[in-house]
């Protein structure tokens, strides 16, 4: 059978079909719920331009019809000899009529309205054993008494979906932005480490003697309907297969390269970030480390520290201090971040270039204060060359020897996009022989960084215009509060099967 949504066409089958429905329940000793008039031709009328009516069709013939009206019923506000069993948003199932052709039409309904809303009420007649029983079998438990507009009594039901949403990442930062809606609360919460999604891995696959402690808290979280991960954090498909009910997988940021998007899309699993969330945070990262290395803020502050400000200041005003409004920008990429760059960087006076897959209108060129300019071009022209682009497998290593013994001798490299699109020893080379003038980097690859990577054993000369940050481009207290905001709008989404935003598998 398939359900959709009725239109005024169907309006005499409807009815046809509520007659059907009402001498039934005559025949089955219950002759009061509906009468002799129930639902009335003007009811329906309203709940078809509501857009609450639905009917079921089996080989394009309509066979049953029903109401399902999303939030709160007036009748349902009191209710006798018991409780509801949650307060949070509902959808109401009124109306369940069929014209007796096909079996399994009550569950039918049913399964669909609890899919589509994850939270469901209902009320039936004392003498309607026949829909108590579809009911129940559905996992509907008996709240209580409600009455209806006539003030006769109705038996009243309710079932409501066990949410689980399984949070890899630092817990603190999870719950410290948590947004604190009623859906989010009716959510069970799942926290986990990163590492320990790993143990839980090596433990499923047999590299452990026996299960370990997070394991164990996997296998509680089999059946979570939701997923939301550090940005770093792997996602491989060997977790993917551990959860069969999984809907959504939402990177906490923007990066998603560690979920395993393939794997997802085979399963119908929505794989979502947090796309420009932290585009004006980044962009605020990006020109510290230009202005850091220009004015040489780290050999600066260690010169006052021991003692050496006048040396240092006089040899500076000796090799000369260049305002970033001198510059000649090259932006590498022109996603939101590269944009938001672009838009801090007009009030200095810079001029911007930007090169992309593809070329902006004039319009959004005039609107950031940018210029088209071919890489091999930019790398040679720029003062200062700064990467936004996504990792991918054209990305990875793109700054590589070539590209860097392409740049100017006075020229910097800004990355805070993502550590694997340097070549580390080449960088390294590029700092300690002179092919560049220095690198701002929020991102490094691998992270966290070890003590013997290559960017960390340079020269002193070297180390002087190398200028860290320790990847917190994105990750202000205005990127966590949004990004959280949409991570569990989208979950809220998703259990009440619409599309979230900012699919990136896909589907």
């Amino acid at each position: 059978m398939e359900i959709r949504q009725a239109n005024s066409s169907d309006l005499p089958r409807i009815m046809e079909i509520y007659e059907i429905a009402r001498n039934y329940q005559k025949e089955h000793g219950n002759p009061t719920q509906w009468g002799d008039s129930y639902p009335q031709e003007e009811l329906i009328r309203t709940d078809l331009a509501q857009g609450f009516s639905y009917v079921l069709e089996e080989s394009g013939r309509i066979v049953g019809t029903f109401a399902l009206i999303e939030g709160e019923e007036p009748t349902y506000q009191n209710i006798e000899g018991g409780s509801w069993i949650s307060d949070g948003p509902y959808a109401a199932v009124h109306r369940v009529a069929g014209d007796g052709t096909v079996k399994g039409l009550g569950s039918a309904v049913l399964d669909w309205a609890f899919c589509k809303y994850g939270h469901i009420r209902i009320d039936t007649h004392k003498d309607n054993l026949i829909m108590q029983h579809v009911i129940e079998k559905n996992g509907f438990t008996y709240c209580g008494t409600i009455y209806v507009e006539d003030g006769s009594p109705r038996l009243a039901y309710e079932r409501i979906a066990v949410r689980k949403a399984i949070l890899i990442g630092n817990r603190e930062r999870f719950e410290k932005f948590y947004p604190n809606t009623e859906f989010a609360d009716s959510v069970e919460k799942i926290y986990l480490t990163m590492e320990e999604v790993g143990q839980a891995l090596s433990g499923l696959h047999g590299q452990e003697p026996s299960m370990n402690a997070a394991q164990q808290r996997l296998m509680e979280a089999r059946d979570a309907q939701f997923l939301a991960a550090d940005a770093i954090a792997k996602v491989p498909e060997s977790l993917l297969a551990l959860l069969p009910d999984l809907k959504i997988i939402h990177s906490e940021g923007v990066g998603y390269n560690g979920i395993d998007c393939a794997a997802a899309a085979k399963r119908g699993i929505y794989v979502c970030n947090n796309r420009g969330v932290n585009a004006d945070a980044v962009a605020e990262q990006t020109i510290l480390l230009m202005l850091g290395l220009l004015r040489s803020v780290t050999a600066g502050d260690q010169a006052v520290r021991a003692g050496e400000q006048i040396r240092r200041k006089e040899l500076m005003m000796v090799n000369g201090i260049t305002e970033l409004g001198e510059c000649r920008v090259g932006l590498i990429g022109f996603g939101d971040i590269a944009k938001a760059v672009a838009k801090r960087l007009e009030p200095f006076g810079c001029e911007v270039f930007y090169n992309a897959a593809h070329r902006k209108s004039a319009e959004e060129e005039q609107k950031y204060h940018v210029s088209w300019m071919e890489r091999k071009e930019m790398l040679s022209a720029c003062d200062i060359i700064s990467i936004h682009v996504p990792v991918t497998p054209d990305t990875v290593g793109m700054v590589d020897e070539t590209f860097l013994r392409a740049m100017r001798p006075n020229a910097l490299l800004i990355n805070t996009a993502r550590g694997e699109m340097v070549d580390n020893e080449a960088l390294g080379r590029a700092l300690n022989e002179g092919w560049i003038a220095g690198a701002g980097l929020d991102t490094v690859a691998p992270e966290p960084v070890a003590a013997d990577h290559p960017l960390l054993g340079l020269s002193a000369e070297a180390e002087r215009r190398l200028l860290f940050s320790p990847h917190i481009g994105g990750v202000t207290t205005g990127v966590f509060r949004k990004g959280h905001r949409s991570i569990w709008l989208a979950f809220e989404q998703v259990s009440r099967g619409e599309r979230p935003a900012n699919i990136v598998n896909g589907l």
